[in-house]
């Protein structure tokens, strides 16, 4: 299993990407990192590297969006236990 430190600039950069913003993730990443596309998409094909703070804020972004999904799960989960006892109670 490969963590986010074994991956290269461009795989880091292309995998967070596309689970993070979908298909126009090159603009939406270069936003947040506050770069050009135009050093988006060189980094993304291997021709430029990513600068430790940029990789830094890439391992924010997943933290943030794996946090936001622990939520939503332990959301999820709360209100389908709360669902099953409703359900049970009424039967």
């Amino acid at each position: 299993m490969k963590i986010l430190a074994d991956f290269s600039d461009a795989d880091l950069l292309r995998e967070t990407g596309e689970v993070l913003f979908g298909a126009h993730w090159q603009a939406e990443i270069a936003k947040k990192l506050g770069v050009s596309k135009s050093l988006i998409r060189f980094i993304a094909k291997g021709e430029r590297r990513m600068s430790n703070r940029h990789r830094e804020d890439m391992y924010r972004m997943c933290a943030g969006w794996l946090l936001n999904m622990l939520l939503k799960k332990s959301t999820i989960e709360t209100l389908a236990g709360e669902w099953q006892v409703r359900v049970s109670i009424e039967d």
